[in-house]
């Protein structure tokens, strides 16, 4: 089994006792008599934060997807001291971690975890006996075909696009392992876990492959059916559908202060960004042919001309929000000066402050 990765924790969380197996019975007159079948105690807690980067991350993450809730780990004495796991005891998974997406490559992951006895065997109260037939068969240990194609799966794709590019692959035939390919199968890298992180970028249909080889061949490879986009984490994705020369609204998470460096839009139209929800009601009957209004809650105003357009702020532009107390979710409103259809558009940004 695979032991938990040795990265050293910023937050011990407080632990606490686990439960000892028992029975409570109830008499007739009220009394209350408890039987105890254990004095060893389970399911007991534990947590544990970790300021990771984006490669510790993916190896946190292929563990947590190996292990699930069920299967058990020791941890190294780095993450964990040893007098803090009992003699006999192992640890699991309580459930999925919490993640909080800091800045770009650092990831503040929050785990909690349960011990619980193993014991070395297993003794019987009474003697049993078990009876055994042999029967004579050849088994080859040696695959015969090729595995089947997995699956795989970019975080996110909305419309051809993703944020931070993490792909999870599943499907693997036990025994088999997977390689992945980004130019359409000239060449192939190993893969690792359960997933990989593609690069900031545009891959066209059919030039990311993942397929699983064993001591045989290398299987099928499934791939993508389409264009995937992927843009850089510190970035945020806005996706809706919208009718030809509509307007839609809606709302944007975002720093509390940030400095906005891009902006990418499918369909040409008029943006706007605003500080509070109030000032985007404030603004809602303004003409596009009317300037900017400045103090006024107007983050960002731009015109795209054409679809899939790139618009680099120069100077840069300042977002802050306005709301009281602040929040991280800005408001905006959006004209389709295009044809209908899902619009999605991404602003890319510096983290200046939560």
């Amino acid at each position: 089994m695979t032991d938990f990765p040795a990265f050293r924790p910023t937050v011990y969380g407080e632990r606490s006792h686990g439960e000892f197996p028992a029975e409570v019975a109830t008499s007739l007159g009220g009394l209350t008599a408890v039987t105890r079948f254990s004095d060893k105690e389970s399911a007991i807690p534990a947590s544990l934060s970790f300021q990771l980067n984006q490669t510790e991350y993916l190896t946190l993450l292929a563990h947590i997807q190996e292990k699930g809730t069920v299967q058990s780990f020791l941890f190294n004495t780095v993450t964990m001291p040893a007098a803090n796991t009992p003699t006999g005891y192992r640890w699991r998974y309580a459930g999925p971690p919490q993640v909080e997406d800091a800045r770009n490559n650092l990831f503040i992951v929050s785990c909690s975890f349960v011990a619980d006895f193993y014991p070395a065997t297993l003794q019987f109260s009474e003697t049993a006996y078990i009876i055994l037939q042999a029967v004579e068969t050849t088994v080859s240990l040696t695959p015969t075909s090729p595995p089947p194609a997995p699956s795989f799966a970019v975080a996110g794709l909305t419309a051809g696009n993703a944020i931070g590019g993490l792909v999870n692959v599943t499907g693997v035939q036990p025994g088999a392992s997977w390689e992945y390919s980004l130019n359409g199968g000239s060449t192939w890298q190993e893969g690792s876990g359960a997933a990989f992180r593609l690069a900031e970028g545009s891959y066209a249909a059919g030039s990311i492959r993942v397929r699983a080889t064993n001591e045989f061949a290398s299987g099928t490879a499934a791939q993508n059916a389409a264009t995937v986009v992927v843009h850089p984490a510190n970035s945020a994705m806005i996706a809706f559908s919208c009718d030809a020369a509509a307007t839609a609204t809606g709302a944007v998470t975002l720093p509390r202060f940030a400095a906005l460096l891009q902006a990418r839009t499918s369909h040409p139209g008029w943006l706007r960004l605003y500080g509070s929800a109030a000032a985007a009601t404030a603004d809602s009957a303004r003409l596009r042919t009317a300037r900017r209004p400045t103090a006024a809650g107007v983050q960002l105003d731009p015109v795209f001309v054409a679809a899939d357009e790139i618009m680099r702020f120069s100077p840069i532009e300042h977002a802050k929000n306005e709301e009281s107390p602040a929040t991280n979710s800005y408001s905006w409103r959006f004209t389709n000066d295009g044809t209908a259809g899902q619009v999605v558009i991404v602003l890319q940004y510096h983290f200046i402050s939560s």
